[in-house]
């Protein structure tokens, strides 16, 4: 028999994000009702390899540590079925931007395998290790994620002036404070989000064909929902990703799809990103 771990006798402090895979269990149902005979190689089944390989990425996302095991020590991650935790001591340096950036990538990856993540990030007391996640701060980041609504991961302006105050120390507070903005937008509720909108090419190393693959995945999967609005909670988030995207597309259509986000487009790619039109 496994002899127990000391138990703790305080909550810590840290930085906690909740995180929900969107309609999960349709994906399920779809991967198993499959035939794998008749699955298209260029479809968008959600097959089990797919949701697999889904499920992995989220876990190598998550679990990455820059510099090696020891760099980041108090990160720790948990995952079972659709839901993740991941938390941080709350006075780590730059914790708050690392972890918005862990799911701004994120997002990317997995919106190119079809899928969305809706959570929220709150700061408090937990209990979080290899084992077991408990406290307050969890207990506050599901009942936030609800009012996410939409597949966005929210924070307050509570946990930006955490990230200024436990800055990188190569950065200053202001310094530190643009870095997290950078990641971010501001909806109508008053909610920050990470922001997988509001790309540009230096998110992609330049890459421009990383860049149009990220917006025509994401314009693809805003249409495949349109196919399902019938379902009232699928319709509200239809409809604010739909805003979303017109939000660049607009403006990309006005130059006549020669800038993005007032960056000229290589001539040899202005012909792809006439795909990327507006919804209408």
């Amino acid at each position: 028999m496994t002899e127990m771990p000391k138990p703790p006798t305080v909550y810590e402090d840290r930085l906690c994000l909740f995180l929900d895979i969107l309609a999960f269990k349709n994906h399920i149902d779809e991967s198993a009702k499959l035939d794998p005979s008749q699955i298209k190689k260029s479809g968008q089944q959600m097959t089990v390899s797919r949701l697999y390989i889904a499920l992995n990425e989220i876990n190598n996302a998550l679990t990455y540590e820059i510099g090696g095991l020891n760099y980041r020590s108090s990160k720790t991650v948990s995952q079972f079925s659709d839901s993740i935790v991941v938390s941080y001591k709350l006075d780590e340096e730059s914790a708050v931007y690392d972890m918005l950036f862990d799911i701004y990538l994120l997002q990317i990856n997995l919106i190119q395998r079809g899928l969305l993540v809706r959570g929220a990030i709150t700061s408090g007391q937990l209990i979080h290790d290899e084992r077991l996640v408990f406290g307050p701060a969890l207990n506050e980041a599901v009942e936030l994620e609800k009012l996410a609504m939409y597949p966005r991961v929210i924070l307050t302006q509570e946990i930006i002036e955490l990230g200024k105050k436990y800055h990188g120390s190569q950065h200053t507070s202001k310094h530190e404070e643009l870095s997290i903005k950078s990641l971010l937008n501001q909806d109508l509720d008053g909610m920050f989000y990470v922001d997988y909108f509001s790309v540009n090419p230096s998110d992609f190393n330049e890459d421009w064909d990383g860049l149009y693959n990220h917006l025509i995945e994401l314009r693809e999967l805003i249409k495949r929902m349109s196919l399902l609005t019938r379902n009232p909670s699928i319709k509200v988030k239809h409809s604010w990703m739909r805003k979303k995207y017109n939000d660049l597309a607009i403006p990309l259509e006005k130059s006549k799809f020669e800038e993005f986000g007032k960056i000229r487009i290589p001539e040899n790619q202005i012909n792809a990103f006439f795909n990327l039109g507006p919804f209408k």
